[in-house]
């Protein structure tokens, strides 16, 4: 993916998060663990709550055994990227009621509920036209950046 084209992906996640302020800041958290640290859909969607290290000096991300052929890896967090998690997790303690559970991975619906595989091909599908590209459903992963 070219430089432009990641800058048109990043509008439209920003631009979702003015139109759409109910999902409290999800596409930009996507864009970037999808594109710039090149996480695949399902280890997007295998992200839990007790795998954010969402320290101040060093945030990361553990990545589950299951990927980068069995080994756990470890995500790296910039400051802006850590301050949107934390965000997004503030509003969706705040969107779920108090009688609901919250969820313990990262990507929720709109429920609480963990984000589906088709869910989140759709939201990424939605992102990338906004923006102009095309993506091919069911690959797996997101087109990557270079």
């Amino acid at each position: 993916m070219s430089r432009a084209q990641l800058e048109a992906l990043h509008d439209a996640a920003e631009t979702e998060v003015l139109l759409d302020p109910k999902e409290g800041g999800l596409y930009p958290i996507l864009v970037r663990l999808a594109f710039h640290k090149s996480l695949t859909m399902d280890e997007l969607l295998n992200i839990r709550l007790q795998d954010l290290d969402l320290s101040k000096k060093r945030p990361k991300i553990w990545i589950p055994a299951q990927s980068m052929g069995g080994k756990p890896r470890m995500i790296t967090l910039s400051r802006d990227l850590r301050e949107r998690v934390v965000e997004y997790l503030h509003f969706r303690k705040t969107r779920i009621r108090e009688e609901e559970e919250l969820s313990e991975y990262l990507f929720t619906d709109r429920r609480g509920l963990a984000m589906s595989r088709p869910e989140l091909e759709k939201r990424l599908q939605r992102l990338c036209t906004k923006a102009g590209l095309s993506v091919p459903s069911g690959k797996g992963s997101p087109p990557k950046a270079r």
